[in-house]
């Protein structure tokens, strides 16, 4: 985790015990854990930073980039973060500087739902060498999610050619079932992606793709009403976490079963505690089901709202 998570995981802990009813004097229990949540700050802030590096691309409709750096292959769009792992093709810091210069830019478009903005950056970097997964995945995802379902399919699928394990166009295939309301479809591709993501990665590097898979398959469950599945793959998110899907699920499964109290609860938490870069993975999703609002250049249509009266 991060210096700022180590700060907040004492805060987090607080609330949820208090959310619960283990501390009897929560205010006065929070304060001391911020007390000590500063003084862990002081400690972890005094470590060196080392230089990131843009993710790769996604976004609602599957992994466009990564905030957190690395290798070539987010593992949700223009997102996840952590940063997931991708294939074997073109590592993206073997590529030229000035590439990797338009590359993130069309990451930061994509995750801004500047749809436009990162086509024209992707046009820009074909102009500098020939089109690599990076690009074609972006022009996938941003078909995606605008709901150009066979455009999409063909540019992940162009993408796979170039590098068969290349997470971010994987994950957004799975996608295309999941906008079409087809969420035993969507929710099978993702539980294979799952059960085939390398274990040992984060043995070696914290990564929250599984944590991201988890979160999708919940909601594919959630949105078919099965709830007791659901409430199974909840609970298997991790707490503390290494990304806010422990707060959107809860927040998502809040919504689902009517109680827009906690709904808006678990969403104020995730904005307090994570910010901004570290939520479009799990926000995107809630965005493209019509339970979030965005002012953002482009983004979904509303009236596709699933419907969530028992079946």
């Amino acid at each position: 985790m991060e210096n700022d998570t180590y700060c907040v995981t004492y805060l987090r802990c607080a609330d949820e015990c208090a959310r619960d009813g283990h501390f009897r004097f929560a205010p006065n229990m929070r304060l001391l854990l911020a007390i000590v949540a500063f003084s862990a700050f002081s400690v972890f802030a005094e470590e060196p930073k080392t230089e990131q590096k843009p993710g790769p691309a996604g976004g609602s409709a599957g992994p466009v980039s990564g905030s957190a750096g690395a290798k070539a292959g987010s593992a949700e769009k223009l997102k996840p973060d952590p940063t997931p792992i991708s294939g074997s093709g073109e590592a993206l810091d073997t590529l030229p500087s000035d590439y990797r210069l338009l590359v993130g830019q069309c990451m930061e478009r994509f995750q801004a739902r500047d749809f436009t903005g990162a086509l024209v950056a992707a046009d820009k970097a074909d102009k500098l060498m020939p089109p690599t997964v990076w690009t074609i995945n972006v022009r996938g995802a941003v078909a995606i999610e605008r709901r150009q379902f066979k455009e999409g399919e063909a540019y992940c699928v162009e993408a796979l050619q170039k590098d068969a394990q290349f997470f971010p166009a994987l994950f957004n295939l799975c996608e295309i079932p999941f906008l079409k309301g087809r969420y035993a479809e969507a929710r099978a591709m993702w539980e294979k992606l799952l059960a085939g993501y390398p274990a040992q990665r984060n043995s070696i590097v914290r990564d929250g793709t599984p944590e991201l898979l988890i979160y999708r398959i919940f909601l594919c469950y959630l949105l078919d009403r099965d709830l007791n599945k659901a409430k199974a793959w909840l609970d298997r998110l991790p707490f503390p976490s290494d990304t806010a899907a422990y707060y959107y699920a809860h927040a998502a499964w809040e919504k689902a079963n009517g109680h827009e109290d906690q709904w808006k609860y678990w969403l104020r938490q995730a904005e307090f505690i994570w910010p901004a870069a570290k939520r479009t993975n799990f926000t995107d999703v809630l965005m493209q089901i019509g339970w979030i609002k965005s002012d953002q250049p482009e983004t979904i249509d509303a009236s596709r709202t699933p419907s969530l009266s028992p079946k």
